[in-house]
């Protein structure tokens, strides 16, 4: 199983790494360029606990980022260099704002394959940003349950949050207990996209 956590780093990254530590999971971490600025230390122990730091735009807003080609890399890019800069990790994992569809046209897929970018989508979606309580781990249980017979990674969506951060240790818990490990996403994997 992959947990990600978007739109971090943030004052949760610590305490959430801490928890990852002691079930020995791994998680990915998409990052906005702001925030990396912002918590340069969080990045930092991201790296040193072995998490995979990914990319998430600069603006993380619709109407800027899927303008144009020259839109999304350009800020692709500079999530990268930032994130290098501060980590010392050149990282083309990424995931776009709000998931690839529908904003992805086929060209915008193309130009961020040509630039070498990984891009990942998830299939499981915890609605912790919606629920904002413990419903967002029954929601993971309840989508894990209906993907049982499901070959492939399952990649569960989360939120740098102070909501997802407090019911967190109930979702390690299960995941746990049923005998799931995560693990972080790497380069060599192919990436799980939505259909466009």
């Amino acid at each position: 199983i992959y947990l990600t956590f978007d739109d971090g780093p943030s004052a949760y990254s610590a305490p959430i790494i801490a928890l990852l530590e002691k079930y020995q999971y791994k998680a990915t971490f998409f990052m906005i360029d702001g925030n990396i600025r912002r918590y340069p230390n969080a990045v930092k122990l991201m790296v040193q606990s072995g998490e995979t730091v990914g990319l998430h735009s600069v603006s993380h807003n619709r109407k800027i980022f899927y303008a144009s080609v020259t839109s999304i890399i350009s800020e692709l890019t500079q999530n990268r260099l930032t994130l290098k800069e501060i980590s010392g990790v050149d990282s083309y994992i990424m995931r776009t704002p709000y998931g690839s569809v529908p904003y992805m046209t086929e060209e915008y897929r193309k130009a961020v394959d040509d630039q070498g970018y990984l891009m990942w989508d998830w299939n499981i979606d915890s609605r912790d940003w919606d629920y904002k309580d413990a419903r967002y781990v029954n929601s993971v249980i309840a989508q894990l349950n209906r993907m049982a017979n499901h070959n492939g990674p399952i990649v569960i969506l989360l939120h740098e949050r102070k909501e997802t951060l407090a019911h967190l240790p109930q979702l390690l818990d299960f995941l746990s207990k049923q005998g799931w490990i995560s693990k972080k996403i790497d380069s060599s994997m192919t990436p799980v996209q939505f259909n466009p």
